[in-house]
């Protein structure tokens, strides 16, 4: 019987294909990530967003952004519930612009993420006033 580590200690994970890059690795093994989605209408946008168990892995995993996010913002009330929307929208714009980014790179990463934080300022703008703090 395998014995498991003490509490604190980490095994160090394995590599299932050593010398072979993830991303060829994960096509190999996932047949989604080897084809692009006629129904996506993109590129390969759409290839992984038609796995239930990866959309669902992904809007878990948004959803704690988005709490988090909020809940940073410390506000209470109306001004509460406009925050939740707005970083729900945030977090959908962010995906989308992330995901085209990847594909193209025409912006530096610089670039991306001033964008992606002046489009935060932006949405919370009604109940935050982000601006100064972004310079």
């Amino acid at each position: 019987m395998r014995q498991r580590p003490a509490a604190g200690q980490h095994r160090t994970p394995r590599k299932p294909f050593p010398g072979r890059p993830a991303a060829r690795r994960a096509r190999r093994a996932h047949p989604v990530l080897r084809r692009p989605s006629p129904r996506s209408g993109h590129r390969e946008r759409g290839a992984l967003s038609d796995d239930p168990t990866i959309q669902t892995i992904i809007t878990e995993e948004l959803d704690i952004v988005g709490r988090r996010l909020v809940e940073g913002l410390d506000l209470h009330g109306h001004a509460h519930d406009v925050a939740v929307l707005a970083v729900h929208g945030w977090l959908v714009f962010v995906r989308a612009v992330c995901v085209e980014w990847i594909q193209t790179q025409t912006i530096s990463r610089t670039e991306l993420t001033q964008m992606c934080l002046r489009a935060f300022a932006g949405a919370v703008a009604p109940v935050v006033d982000l601006g100064a703090a972004l310079g």
